[in-house]
């Protein structure tokens, strides 16, 4: 029927935008800890960084664009709002390959618990920059967590 909360959206949508944001960040969690034990298995075994680059690139860029373009309805959904706004697309995907490929070799390049924790301090530097460059009001909490 018409209920609220369909079992497939999980009631993640019920959730307030705080709980939502704590429930992306434990899962974000959850995947970096195996991939960075995975990014050491592989360049334990293989010659080279770049090499452990492109294939965790490539698989990501297979996985989720299959994710986006089952999920976006087809790929001319997905064309059709990638081309909605270029510049920001450019952008966007500019960022995170740069964001992906640091973090990879990070990992590959020194010992993974020191990448991890200046992966961790992101928060720190994106509160600092919204509150520079955007002149966002940072909330007390916000304080006291960092």
């Amino acid at each position: 029927g018409g209920a609220a909360c369909p079992r497939a959206r999980m009631c993640v949508m019920a959730l307030s935008p705080h709980s939502r944001g704590v429930l992306i960040m434990l899962l974000g969690v959850l995947i970096v800890t195996p991939d960075s034990a995975l990014i050491r298995y592989i360049m334990d075994r293989i010659d080279g960084a770049l090499v452990c680059v492109f294939w965790k690139m490539a698989i990501s860029v297979l996985t989720l664009g299959t994710f986006v373009t089952v999920t976006s309805g087809g790929p001319s959904e997905v064309w059709k709002g990638l081309l909605e706004s270029p510049k920001h697309t450019l952008a966007g995907f500019v960022l995170e390959t740069l964001s992906a490929t640091g973090f990879t070799l990070s990992l590959a390049l020194t010992h993974p618990a020191r990448a991890l924790l200046f992966i961790s301090l992101n928060p720190l530097w994106c509160a600092l920059l919204g509150r520079v460059v955007l002149k966002e009001k940072m909330e007390i909490r916000t304080v006291v967590v960092l």
